[in-house]
């Protein structure tokens, strides 16, 4: 098993029992095995302990709820790096957004809305819709690594690559915007050279 380059031995700690693994160990084990623990339950102790044998050879098992990928190419890291900043700049928009509010009206006759109102309500996420980003050219190298891990998908009516904003279930338009804008800005700032749109359409 090769050892990681990313992650080198340190002394695992009592105080990191019960914390939460990082995205650096969990990134320097799928470096090193090619499997995701991401959502295995181990803590930050145990992998680090884990990432200690493998950077020493010795024999180690994988957690429970470890899933077989390929092995990751060390050159791509960097795509993965930037990928969690974009969603991480993401969330942060699709949380501070604040929605103009929807008032959905009840009419008498459903299907005439020129009838008398009986009824309204407030929908405090606005009004509902889906957002994408599309990436062209398609063929560029970090388009390939997004469509190749499921992150994104070719798009034969748009052409290049295209992401589907979703995050929490959320149906609010104006959130999934703000999430592709910030999650645009960060891209843009790595690839200047790739042509990179936000799309939105109401439901």
């Amino acid at each position: 098993m090769p050892k990681t380059k990313y992650y080198k031995n340190i002394v695992p700690k009592e105080s990191d029992k019960g914390q939460p693994m990082h995205s650096g160990q969990t990134m320097a084990v799928r470096i090193a095995t090619g499997y995701d623990i991401r959502e295995c339950k181990s803590d930050k102790y145990e992998v680090t302990v884990l990432l200690n044998k493998i950077n020493s050879g010795e024999d180690f098992v994988m957690p429970e709820g470890a899933e077989q990928r390929e092995i990751v190419d060390f050159r791509k890291f960097k795509y993965f790096k930037f990928w969690c900043e974009a969603w991480q700049s993401g969330v942060k928009a699709f949380e501070a957004c604040n929605p103009i509010p929807m008032v959905v009206e009840t009419h008498a006759d459903v299907a005439n809305d020129n009838s008398e109102i009986v009824g309204a309500s407030i929908v405090k996420d606005g009004i509902c819709g889906f957002a994408w980003i599309n990436i062209k050219p398609g063929t560029s190298s970090f388009s390939r690594w997004l469509a190749k891990e499921g992150y994104a998908y070719a798009d034969k009516s748009r052409g290049g690559i295209t992401l589907s904003i979703m995050y929490k279930g959320s149906q609010s338009m104006a959130r999934k915007v703000a999430m592709a804008y910030a999650m645009m800005d960060v891209f843009r700032t790595y690839f200047p050279e790739l042509m990179i749109t936000v799309l939105s359409n109401p439901d």
